[in-house]
């Protein structure tokens, strides 16, 4: 009987040994978490202010209203997922920063469509013109080609990827100056 009582002891011991263990790293794991979403969120600062820079130094004026228009599109976007109380998952900011790429492209075509017409002499508004309609063909095919694809990615994919086919669902709006 006391052999008995002494392994009912030591078996409620490690047992309790192992709560504390896993409750550490339910702990520790909680914590990596918060870690990695502020450097993901710091990360994610440097990234846009790089951006901005860039579209700021080399477009000058235009670089800086297309920057304004990102940062808002962006401020819209995370409005909606907030509306909606979805989850940022890593597909999810892929799809993000895929968007955030695809609309600098945008406007990186655009406004040297502007620059070479201003080049060959003509007056702002009318380059300004120009250079829209002189774009607007490779933007319209690179999101189609997008959307293409994300819809295959939706119809043979299965949980992140299909996360991922439904955020870059977005990026018509999203590259579209």
């Amino acid at each position: 009987v006391a052999y008995e009582q002494m392994m009912q002891r030591q078996r409620a011991i490690a047992a309790q040994r192992q709560a504390h263990a896993r409750s550490r790293r339910i702990t520790l794991m909680m914590s990596l978490g918060s870690l990695f979403a502020m450097l993901l969120g710091i990360m994610g600062l440097c990234a846009a202010g790089f951006v901005v820079g860039f579209m700021s130094l080399y477009f000058r004026a235009l670089g800086v209203y297309a920057s304004i228009g990102l940062l808002c599109n962006m401020l819209m976007q995370m409005a909606a997922m907030a509306a909606l109380q979805a989850t940022l998952t890593l597909p999810g900011i892929a799809g993000i920063i895929l968007s955030i790429g695809m609309a600098v492209d945008a406007n990186i075509l655009i406004f040297e469509r502007i620059r070479e017409e201003q080049d060959k002499g003509m007056k702002p508004p009318a380059a300004a013109d120009a250079g829209f309609k002189n774009a607007l063909s490779a933007i319209v095919d690179g999101n189609i080609t997008t959307v293409l694809a994300g819809l295959i990615l939706y119809n043979l994919g299965t949980g992140p990827i299909r996360g991922f086919a439904v955020t870059i669902a977005d990026l018509v709006d999203e590259a579209t100056p």
